[in-house]
């Protein structure tokens, strides 16, 4: 930037333009890696993608014995509660 340059209010407004559009791509940027709800989603719909319905083909089992869930677990609630 010359003498010149800073003079011109053309290429001063410029700038000034430029800067704001960088400040405000910054400022989005800061604003989606705190929105944790958003990137939660976010990676739950990337894992469904890879995965794709391979979840819900494998049959439910009990964690504390390799059997098919009853639905009634210990503290009183079934599955579709």
């Amino acid at each position: 930037m010359t003498a010149s340059d800073a003079s011109d209010p053309g290429h001063t407004g410029a700038d000034i333009q430029r800067t704001r559009a960088e400040l405000a791509d910054t400022v989005h940027a800061l604003a989606a890696k705190t929105d944790v709800k958003a990137r939660g989603l976010d990676s739950a719909r990337r894992s469904k993608a890879v995965l794709g319905n391979s979840w819900s083909v494998r049959p439910r089992r009990c964690a504390a014995r390799a059997q098919p869930c009853s639905g009634q677990h210990a503290n009183g609630r079934t599955e579709q509660d």
